[in-house]
Order: structure tokens, then C-alpha cells, then sequence
């Protein structure tokens, strides 16, 4: 898939020459990164999505139900987000609502909705 930088945010998370790196800043054709306290302006046909899958939800916290059907994740003071894996789609996709579901592809594209829907960033829980 090709990247462009009018998908991307801030903290968004991308892959550069096989390292995860969030991005700290964007311009109209390349991302700003940090690489070992140095910063790089990479292009964007430099950069690439990351897949989302099991290990990336669990990254940011989501837990997985003792059925393994879904993943949930609490925010906020009554949100809940949940994430079921579509066999049909072979993706994982967010559930809005009964029959509702929006297919995630990657982990910016993820991190860009969870963001809109609920004003809360996901973080990678160490």
C-alpha cells in the first residue's frame, strides 16, 4: 500500500527500513521521526504501514476475551472499544454497533479512528 502523509498524524506509528517509529512531526511529502536522539525527515515513499494484528492489540492494551472472539479495551468512564478478527475480510474490524464494523487494515489507520471515536490516543503498554 502506498503511504501519504494526508493519512497521518502525529504519533501515528510507522515502519522505516524494518523499525517501528512514531512520527513526531509531518510535512506535505515526508514525516518527521526521532532515530537515537537524532531527528530524520524521511519521504513518504520511504515509509510503510504496519499490518494490524493480535500482537499490536495487545500492545496497546486491549484484552482479549476468554472466548477469543473479541478484544475489549475500557476508556474514558463508560466507553468500551471492542475488536472482533472477520474471517471474511481475514482483518480485524471495530465494532460501531449492531451490524456496524469498520475493517482495519493498519495501525495508524487504528490509531486515527480510535482517536476520533473516543479523544483518547492508544498507547503501548510496556
Amino acid at each position: 500500500m502506498v503511504l501519504t502523509t494526508n493519512e497521518l498524524r502525529r504519533g501515528n506509528l510507522i515502519e522505516n527500513n524494518g523499525n517501528i517509529y512514531p512520527i513526531t512531526a509531518i510535512d506535505h511529502n515526508s514525516v518527521i521521526i526521532f532515530i537515537k536522539n537524532a531527528t530524520f525527515c524521511v519521504s513518504d515513499k520511504n515509509i510503510n504501514p504496519i499490518p494490524l494484528t493480535e500482537d499490536w492489540l495487545l500492545k496497546f492494551g486491549f484484552i482479549q476475551n476468554t472466548s477469543n472472539s473479541y478484544y475489549w479495551l475500557n476508556y474514558g468512564t463508560n466507553g468500551i472499544l471492542i475488536v472482533k478478527y472477520n474471517d471474511y475480510y481475514k482483518k480485524y474490524t471495530l465494532e460501531l454497533g449492531k451490524g456496524m464494523n469498520i475493517v482495519l487494515d493498519f495501525v495508524h489507520h487504528f490509531q486515527n479512528i480510535c482517536f476520533d471515536l473516543t479523544r483518547h490516543e492508544l498507547i503501548i503498554k510496556q
